[in-house]
């Protein structure tokens, strides 16, 4: 009978048809996530069949991951898949009157693809270093989380200026939280 070596699919993939009785193939199966939309192409050639598909991945598992970073005075706290290392623009020393954006924080995330990053600061008042911030005003620096390639992001954080009341000034901080979210295939498992 026809499609008697219908195979069955994996989770949100449908197998392949068979073929008659006389030449009953097993139908393909699948795994992971997919619309339902496959484009088979199929030539004949001598005696010979040759069956090609391609499933359009339309869904993917979005996966978010959260930490609660601490920055002890440069040694932080983060696991797999941050990598965090604290950046001082050349030429600036001390702690006090730098430009936002001039300190900041490299974030890079490992195997994922196109991540997005947020962050957000735990502790308003507490800087990096052990300072605190009298005005309890430290922030993530507007326009930061900023991609600066594929996986690597650039943290910045500032506070009001503790030479100029009128301004902000760039800070590290001890205690923020980073999540990072990316679409991921299920295919495999």
């Amino acid at each position: 009978p026809a499609n008697s070596g219908r195979g069955n699919g994996g989770a949100g993939a449908v197998g392949g048809n068979g073929g008659s009785s006389s030449n009953a193939g097993a139908g393909g199966g699948g795994s992971g996530y997919t619309d339902g939309s496959v484009e088979v192409l199929s030539t004949q050639l001598g005696g010979s069949q040759h069956t090609e598909a391609t499933i359009i991945i339309s869904q993917l598992t979005p996966v978010s991951i959260t930490q609660d970073i601490v920055d002890n005075q440069g040694t932080t706290n983060e696991i797999s898949p941050f990598s965090i290392t604290r950046y001082v623009t050349p030429g600036l020393s001390g702690t006090e009157g730098h430009p936002v954006g001039s300190i900041l924080y490299t974030v890079n995330i490992l195997d994922y693809t196109n991540p997005t990053l947020t962050a957000r600061v735990l502790n308003t008042s507490l800087r990096g270093s052990g300072i605190n911030d009298p005005n309890n005003s430290i922030a993530v620096s507007a326009g930061y989380p900023r991609m600066v390639s594929a996986n690597t992001f650039e943290v910045a954080f500032d506070m009001i200026s503790s030479q100029n009341a009128n301004e902000r000034q760039a800070t590290f901080v001890r205690n923020f939280e980073l999540t990072m979210t990316a679409n991921v295939s299920d295919f495999g498992s």
